[in-house]
């Protein structure tokens, strides 16, 4: 009789934090590594021709990979290249960025005079954006 190997809700939630952890791991030690003059050169190289990846993401892939030159998920590589990824090939962690809603305290203005309104200790008033 098959057994099932699907992993149960807490085991994928442990399995996926693990693999945050391997991550941020990796981020921590690519830090470390930038701090030779060298090594940042060599980084700054490698990032300028992976455009669009945040700061965490971008120490992952070259610590993972210094050389690669593209970064494409497998469907848009197939898509955009018409070729085939070649099997048993190695692929990059990266992490999925989540979308926040930041606020920012702004200084309210006077609409008329476009000036900045103060209280009576002459401190510019803020409101939460």
């Amino acid at each position: 009789m098959a057994t099932d190997r699907r992993m149960s809700p807490e085991e994928l939630t442990a399995y996926r934090k693990k693999l945050l952890d391997q991550a941020y791991s990796k981020v921590a030690t690519g830090l470390k590594n930038l701090e030779t003059p060298l090594l940042y050169k060599l980084y700054l190289e490698h990032i300028g021709k992976l455009q669009g990846q945040g700061f965490n993401n971008s120490v992952l892939i070259h610590e993972q990979m210094s050389d690669a030159t593209h970064l494409e998920t497998y469907e848009n590589f197939q898509e955009k290249y018409g070729l085939q990824v070649n099997s048993k090939s190695t692929s990059i962690r990266v992490i999925q960025n989540d979308a926040y809603d930041m606020e920012v305290d702004k200084e309210v203005v006077e609409p008329t005079t476009g000036k900045i309104l103060r209280d009576e200790e002459g401190n510019a008033i803020t409101k939460k954006v």
